[in-house]
């Protein structure tokens, strides 16, 4: 049997994981789908590895990558990288799936179109970035990220008139100053008005967008974090959830109205306007970055100015005055979650075959049930 080995953009394999998004989750799609054809030895490398398989398929430290490699040379099929090139400088990579607007790490620029096979990018955003690094379009496949649509669906759950929803870590350059300024804007113009937040609450930097802005509200703590209890005394229509698992979000996202994604830097592809669409939920979405790609047909364009607050704000109030009918939400779901099959589950695989080392092996049927036993039990 050959073998393939993926390097993986997370730094460490965990026993746990509450959220499994961007490279973990092409990881675990694409390692899934060569497993089943039982006709690879994979091999998976992350910096530092905390146990000894993933799913069935071994983890190693990269340290052992050099001697592995040298071992089995001339059974090496395919050497796999996602979203990271950091053993690009030997050569070794013949496709890589690339998630960031950056370079692939560890790339001489000079040699950056040579030494890349294919070119997987998660959006046309990404695609238009590394073609002016130099990659030549030909060699470039856009297949967007993945959803679970095990978990993300419309849950039976009241869904709650102007509500809006924050999902994400919560750091400066996903702009929650920026959303925070624009929805106190909003409650100013409609009090009735409602703002979740749900996700890691992280330690803030003074290089940090909006940090000048949380300072002079006093909305920072002492441990440089956003003080959400002193938010929530003074504004009760703004309330922190915390972390939420795949599940819980999915709970979340079909009780609110509206999801606000308010990144003040261009995002890749944002995979939270996906998961909230397939839940019925309608994104508000920054016009720059891969945000505008997450929109599946019939879904309402809601977009704002970056940066400015006061056209957030405006949004906000604007599709508050909106009746969505659900009948219409539940076909932006069906719409959503068939997209996301298409793109992740067949178009990625269609993309590799086409290359003479991976052999169409299955249909798309076979391929998608294989993806969903392993999602389901993660």
């Amino acid at each position: 049997m050959k073998n393939i080995f993926i390097f993986c953009q997370p730094n460490t394999f965990l026993d746990d994981s509450k959220s499994v998004y961007g490279a973990l989750r092409a990881t675990i799609e694409i390692a899934s789908y060569l497993k089943s054809t039982n006709l690879y030895n994979l091999f998976l490398f992350a910096k530092r590895v905390s146990k000894n398989d993933f799913f069935g398929i071994p983890c190693r430290e990269e340290s052992s990558y050099a001697l592995l490699r040298d071992v089995s040379k001339n059974e090496t099929e395919a050497v796999i990288g996602i979203s990271r090139g950091d053993c690009f400088k030997s050569g070794d990579f013949n496709l890589v799936y690339h998630h960031g607007p950056h370079q692939v790490l560890g790339l001489d620029p000079a040699c950056y179109d040579k030494k890349i096979n294919l070119l997987i990018c998660v959006s046309k955003f990404i695609m238009m970035q590394q073609v002016e690094y130099g990659i030549n379009p030909k060699k470039i496949r856009i297949v967007s990220n993945a959803i679970d649509p095990e978990f993300f669906y419309p849950h039976s759950i009241h869904r709650l008139a102007k509500s809006y929803l924050f999902a994400g870590q919560i750091r400066g350059y996903k702009g929650i100053a920026n959303l925070l300024e624009a929805f106190l804007l909003a409650l100013s113009s409609d009090p009735d008005l409602r703002l979740d937040v749900c996700g890691e609450n992280m330690t803030w930097a003074e290089s940090d967008p909006g940090f000048d802005w949380i300072v002079k509200n006093n909305l920072l703590s002492r441990d440089n974090k956003i003080d959400w209890k002193n938010l929530s005394q003074s504004t009760p229509q703004i309330s922190y959830l915390g972390e939420k698992s795949q599940k819980e979000m999915a709970l979340e996202y079909s009780r609110h109205s509206f999801l606000v994604c308010s990144s003040v830097v261009p995002e890749t592809f944002g995979l939270v306007s996906l998961e909230a669409q397939a839940c019925g939920c309608i994104p508000i979405i920054a016009d720059h970055g891969g945000y505008l790609e997450t929109l599946v047909r019939g879904c309402p364009k809601l977009r704002y100015n970056t940066l400015d607050c006061v056209s957030l704000a405006e949004e906000i109030i604007k599709s508050s005055n909106i009746i969505y009918i659900e009948s219409l939400r539940q076909k932006i779901s069906s719409t959503a979650r068939l997209r996301s099959w298409r793109f992740a589950g067949r178009k990625f695989f269609i993309e590799m075959n086409r290359r003479k080392n991976f052999p169409l092996l299955f249909s798309c049927g076979q391929v998608w049930k294989a993806l969903r036993q392993c999602l389901s039990s993660y």
